[in-house]
């Protein structure tokens, strides 16, 4: 058994989480590289596949004149192609979400086993989550609906002085943060599952942020640099001679550094998810007074949500902050287009 250096159930810093997310990456990277590359390649297929059928719809339908009647277009042709289409990212998203409810749930048993010393493999780790992956897929697909009802239920007002992207922003990040940790790890029902990821997020919700940030940035810069640099090569080398291979080799690059970097995210939220409940539940003492060798968060009973569980005055305190964030950024955006388009604007005119 390969143990890791000092204990791994002690309250961590952020960065030491984002550090120790990188090491067990780097210590694990054949495995959670090859998992999320055979989930992300079938997509990635549909996705040429798609844009390839689309590209050629446009070029074929009615825009040489042969599908002109009187001036109009086939509007029944162009219908059928539209309908198509959807058709189409309708599939590629309900295998999107299928197979991201099954890479999360690895992932996050993966990370959880190398945290406790211990290694699993995709087989045995995929072995072990496969009875709850009908929750995780539940769990997520009614946290989209929420946010989407919420935003709904936005008043115009609220997005326009950026109110409703704060609330939105704190309701995406509590709901989700410790949804897959909670319902992969622990012996729980969804109901149940889904009230403890939103205490023990919202309870800790500024380090969950900041972790969410870190590696959003770090995914930011480093997708940036690789994808224009594929787009500098891809406009240089091919497009001049094939727009079809340019705008694959794109597609390429892009799924080769989202296959790269999509396993950071869901390791950093598994190690956050055993801080806080070391933080707030004594994990830790719990585990150690198990009756069982080499025990797992599943063998201890996870606590029942206290009452008040929903919101305190602390949280509606923290949404305030959230909200005001929220317009602070849609300000700095605003302004930053103001400058651009009047620099654009001094510079042609």
């Amino acid at each position: 058994m390969d143990k890791p250096k000092g204990n791994p159930l002690r309250p961590q810093t952020t960065l030491e989480l984002l550090d120790r997310a990188f090491n067990i990456y780097r210590e694990n990277f054949v495995a959670f590289f090859g998992l999320v590359a055979a989930v992300t390649i079938p997509i990635t297929v549909i996705n040429l596949a798609t844009n390839f059928w689309y590209t050629n719809q446009l070029f074929s339908t009615s825009i040489d004149g042969s599908s002109f009647r009187s001036g109009r277009a086939d509007v029944s042709a162009l219908t059928a192609s539209l309908a198509l289409l959807l058709v189409l990212l309708l599939v590629t998203i309900v295998v999107a979400i299928i197979q991201g409810v099954v890479v999360s749930s690895v992932l996050t048993y993966m990370t959880s086993e190398r945290h406790l010393g211990r290694v699993a493999g995709v087989r045995e780790a995929f072995d072990a989550v496969r009875p709850r992956l009908a929750n995780v897929g539940v769990a997520l697909v009614l946290f989209y609906i929420i946010l989407i009802l919420v935003a709904l239920a936005l008043t115009v007002v609220l997005w326009l002085c950026g109110l409703g992207f704060g609330l939105i922003g704190y309701l995406g990040v509590t709901l989700y943060a410790f949804l897959v940790p909670v319902l992969v790890l622990e012996q729980t029902d969804l109901t149940t599952g889904m009230k403890r990821a939103w205490m023990l997020a919202k309870a800790r919700i500024w380090p969950v942020l900041g972790l969410i940030g870190a590696v959003a940035l770090i995914n930011w810069v480093l997708g940036q640099a690789v994808s224009w640099t594929g787009l500098f090569v891809t406009r240089q080398a091919i497009a001049p001679a094939s727009f079809g291979a340019a705008q694959a080799l794109q597609i390429l690059v892009q799924a080769i550094v989202q296959i790269f970097l999509a396993p950071v995210l869901p390791i950093g939220l598994t190690l956050l998810y055993y801080d806080a409940r070391v933080r707030l539940e004594g994990l830790d003492i719990a585990l150690q007074s198990a009756n069982v060798p080499d025990p797992r968060p599943e063998d201890v009973p996870s606590p029942e949500p206290p009452p008040g569980w929903f919101m305190s005055s602390d949280d509606y305190r923290n949404v305030g902050l959230f909200m005001i964030g929220g317009v602070v950024v849609v300000g700095a955006l605003c302004g930053l287009s103001f400058v651009l388009v009047g620099g654009a604007s001094r510079l042609f005119f």
